[in-house]
C-alpha cells in the first residue's frame, strides 16, 4: 500500500475515534434519567477496557439490552479509568455513554477497581440491584440480573382506569387518563372487556394483506390489573376539581392521591398535571450506593492562589474517628408479621422493616406465632440484599367448600362457620361434618401434616319436603294455573310435587291473574297452601298494532309482561337506590297497577339478560331508561350478603346487604 493511502486510512480511524469519544459525556444524573417517558428501569455497568470480565459481558448486556428496551430498561455504560484507550466503544449501543476517565464517578458509587459493576434502579427511585467484583459478568450474574428485571416488571403498577364525573360514567375523562399514561409508560395501563373486545377485532384486521407485518405488536397479550386507578371530578368550595387516587387491588391501600383545580374546557392540562403529581408522589429521590447526590458532574480545579515564595510544614498525626459504620437493612420473610433480634436485641416487632445497624459479623432471628423460628448468620455491610426468612408453619392449611356455600361446618366437633372456609388445623387426626336443616350431612376424615394445605369440597343434597298450591279467585272459586317456586316453574295447581326444605317464594300464574306467598316446607311433609289471585288490571295500549317488542315483550304505560315467562315487570324504575332489606319492603309496598308486587329472585332478574342490546344489557324499547349498574335480587347468600345482577356486563354476583342498588319489582 502507498504512503499516502496509508496515511489517509490513518486520519479517517482518528476521526472515527475522535468523534465516538466526542459523543461520550462526563456527567451523570440519574433522577433526569428516571423521570424520561417510557423509562421504567435504569441500568447503569462499569467496565474498562483492560477489564476481562468486562469485555466478556459486552454481549450479554447488548442481548439484555435490546429485550427489555420495549418494556423500559435503559442502559447507561461508564467507562472509567481507562485512560489508555480513551473512551472506545466495545460493540454496544446504549442509551447514553459516560466517559469517566479520572474514576470520580466510579468513586461516587464506590466501585473503586471491582470491574465489571452494575446497578439498576426502579423509575420509582429504588435501587433493586448493587453487585459488582468476584464472580461479576458470569452466567449467574446475568440470571440474577434478569430475574430482578422480571420481577419488577411483574410488581410495577398495572392499572385499569375507572372515570367518574358527579358519580356518572366519564368516558372523555377516562380517555384523556389513559392515554396520558400512555404516554408516560411509567404505569402498564390495562385495557377494559371492551377496548380488548377492539384490540381482539384489531388483530383480525391486522393480519389482512394490507398491513405491514412488522408493525404488528402483541395484541393479544393480556395482563391483569393489579391496581385501580380512579378519576374523579367533582365540585368543591364554587369549583371543579379533579382527583386521582391509585389503590391497589390486593390489599385495597391508597397507594398515592392526587388532587387539582380544573376548570372547564381545561380538562386535558389537569389531567397532566395531576397525573405528574400522582407520580411524583410514587418517587423519592434515588441515591447512589455511597449515599452521593444523584447528579455527578465532573469536578472543577479550584483556582490556583497566588501566594508569596516560601512556605513551612506542620506535622499532623493520622487519627481515624469512632463510632464505626451504621448501615440500613431491610429484613423480610413469608409469611409477614415476624418479630425480629440482631445480636439478641429487638430489630422490628412485624416485618417487613428497616434497621439501622453496625456493620460486621452477627445473627438475625425470626419469630412468628405458629410458626418454627428461623436464624442467620449474616455479615452486615453496605450494599447488602434484603435478608428474608422463610417460616415453616406448625400447623397445615384447610380450605373448606361447598354446594351450594353457606352451609355449617363443624371441625373435630366444633362450629367453625360457614363454607367457604380457610381454616388453620394442628397436625393429627381432622374431621369435617358439613350439612344444615336445609341439607343433609357429609363429613370426611383424614391425618394432617403441619405445612401441607388440604382442600374439601362438598357436595349437597338438600332435604325435600312436599308442596301442593291451590288457586282462588276473588269469589272463592278455584281455579288452574302453573305453580313457580323461587322464580322457576315446578307444578301445577292441585297436585303435589317435592320441593327442597326452607322458606320459598311461591307464585300462581293462571288466565285470570297471578298472586304468590311465602311457604315454609319441612322435611318428610307435604306443605298445602291455597293463593288469593287477583285479576290483572287491563293495562293501556303499549305498541301501536299490537305487536310484541322483540317478539316477547308486552309494555303498556307503567307495566311489562314478559310471554315467555309470564312474568309482569315494572317498567319504569325509582331513581333513589336501596339496600337489600330496604328493596324487599319497596317491592312489598308498590300499588302500581293494582299492587302484589315482589322483589324478583336471581333466576327471574336473569331472564331480562340481553347482552346483545349493549348496556344496559336490557332491551332498552321495552325497558327505557335503566341504570346501567346493579339491580338487587330477593335470595341470600349467606348472613350478610344477597344475589343481585349487574345490568352494566349482564352477569351476576353478589354483595353485602347493606350496599345500595337499584330496584326493579316484579309479579
Amino acid at each position: 500500500m502507498r504512503p499516502r493511502a496509508m496515511r489517509s486510512l490513518a486520519l479517517i480511524a482518528a476521526l472515527c475515534a475522535t468523534r465516538a469519544a466526542s459523543a461520550a459525556e462526563s456527567s451523570f444524573d440519574l433522577r433526569a434519567l428516571l423521570e424520561r417517558p417510557g423509562t421504567r428501569l435504569v441500568a447503569v455497568e462499569f467496565y474498562a477496557t483492560w477489564c476481562g470480565p468486562c469485555m466478556k459481558a459486552v454481549p450479554r448486556w447488548k442481548a439484555l439490552h435490546e429485550k427489555y428496551r420495549p418494556e423500559g430498561l435503559r442502559l447507561v455504560v461508564v467507562n472509567t479509568q481507562d485512560p489508555d484507550r480513551g473512551c472506545v466503544n466495545p460493540g454496544w449501543t446504549p442509551d447514553q455513554t459516560i466517559c469517566d476517565e479520572d474514576g470520580h464517578i466510579a468513586e461516587a458509587f464506590r466501585v473503586g477497581a471491582s470491574l465489571p459493576a452494575a446497578f439498576l434502579w426502579s423509575w420509582q427511585g429504588h435501587m433493586l440491584w448493587p453487585a459488582g467484583g468476584a464472580g461479576a459478568g458470569g452466567e449467574r450474574y446475568f440470571e440474577e440480573i434478569e430475574g430482578r428485571i422480571q420481577a419488577y416488571l411483574r410488581e410495577n403498577p398495572r392499572v385499569y382506569v375507572e372515570a367518574k364525573e358527579e358519580g356518572a360514567d366519564a368516558p372523555v375523562l377516562h380517555d384523556l387518563v389513559w392515554n396520558r399514561l400512555f404516554d408516560d409508560k411509567k404505569i402498564t395501563v390495562v385495557a377494559s372487556d371492551e377496548e380488548r373486545r377492539r384490540l381482539a377485532e384489531l388483530r383480525r384486521k391486522s393480519h389482512s394483506p394490507e398491513f405491514d407485518d412488522k408493525g404488528q405488536c402483541e395484541l393479544g397479550k393480556e395482563v391483569s390489573a393489579n391496581s385501580l386507578l380512579s378519576a374523579t371530578l367533582r365540585k368543591s368550595g364554587g369549583g371543579r376539581w379533579l382527583s386521582l387516587t391509585l389503590a391497589s387491588a390486593e390489599s385495597g391501600c391508597v397507594l398515592a392521591a392526587a388532587s387539582v383545580p380544573c376548570a372547564r374546557g381545561d380538562e386535558k392540562a389537569a389531567v397532566a398535571e395531576a397525573v405528574g403529581k400522582l407520580l411524583d408522589k410514587l418517587r423519592e429521590e434515588p441515591r447512589l450506593p455511597g449515599g452521593g447526590p444523584a447528579k455527578q458532574s465532573k469536578p472543577t480545579p479550584p483556582p490556583k492562589p497566588k501566594v508569596d515564595a516560601g512556605g513551612g510544614k506542620e506535622d499532623v498525626k493520622a487519627w481515624t474517628p469512632e463510632g464505626g459504620e451504621d448501615v440500613v437493612v431491610q429484613v423480610t420473610s413469608e409469611p409477614a408479621g415476624a418479630k425480629v433480634k440482631f445480636n439478641g436485641a429487638k430489630v422490628c416487632d412485624a416485618t417487613p422493616c428497616t434497621a439501622e445497624l453496625a456493620s460486621g459479623p452477627g445473627r438475625f432471628e425470626w419469630t412468628l406465632a405458629r410458626h418454627e423460628p428461623d436464624e442467620q448468620q449474616v455479615s452486615v455491610r453496605r450494599g447488602m440484599k434484603p435478608l428474608r426468612a422463610e417460616l415453616r408453619p406448625l400447623f397445615a392449611r384447610l380450605t373448606v367448600a361447598s354446594a351450594p356455600a353457606g352451609v355449617s361446618v363443624r371441625l373435630n366437633g366444633k362450629d367453625v362457620g360457614v363454607t367457604p372456609l380457610n381454616l388453620e388445623v394442628d397436625e393429627g387426626a381432622v374431621r369435617l361434618d358439613v350439612g344444615s336443616s336445609v341439607y343433609a350431612g357429609q363429613w370426611k376424615q383424614f391425618q394432617a401434616e403441619r405445612g401441607q394445605k388440604y382442600a374439601e369440597t362438598f357436595t349437597l343434597q338438600a332435604r325435600q319436603g312436599g308442596l301442593k298450591v291451590r288457586a282462588r279467585d276473588e269469589n272463592d272459586a278455584p281455579l288452574e294455573g302453573t305453580v313457580s317456586v323461587d322464580g322457576r316453574e315446578a307444578g301445577v295447581t292441585g297436585r303435589a310435587f317435592a320441593v327442597d326444605v326452607g322458606e320459598h317464594e311461591v307464585r300462581v300464574n293462571t288466565a285470570v291473574g297471578a298472586g304468590g306467598t311465602k311457604v315454609a316446607v319441612k322435611e318428610g311433609e307435604t306443605a298445602e297452601v291455597k293463593i288469593a289471585v287477583a285479576a290483572a288490571a287491563k293495562a293501556p295500549a303499549g305498541r301501536a298494532g299490537g305487536s310484541l317488542i322483540a317478539g316477547r315483550y308486552e309494555a303498556a304505560a307503567e307495566t311489562v309482561r314478559d310471554t315467555e315467562t309470564r312474568l309482569t315487570w315494572q317498567r319504569q324504575v325509582p331513581k333513589e337506590t336501596y339496600n337489600w332489606n330496604d328493596a324487599k319492603a319497596y317491592c312489598a309496598r308498590l300499588s302500581l297497577a293494582g299492587g302484589g308486587w315482589h322483589l324478583p329472585t336471581k333466576e327471574e332478574l336473569e331472564s331480562l339478560v340481553d347482552k346483545s342490546a349493549g348496556m344496559p344489557t336490557i332491551n332498552h324499547e321495552a325497558f327505557p331508561d335503566t341504570p346501567n349498574w346493579a339491580f338487587w335480587s330477593s335470595m341470600p347468600n349467606g348472613s350478610s350478603d344477597a344475589w343481585g345482577v349487574g345490568f352494566y356486563d349482564g352477569y351476576t354476583g353478589n354483595d353485602a346487604v347493606g350496599v345500595y342498588s337499584n330496584v326493579r319489582c316484579v309479579r
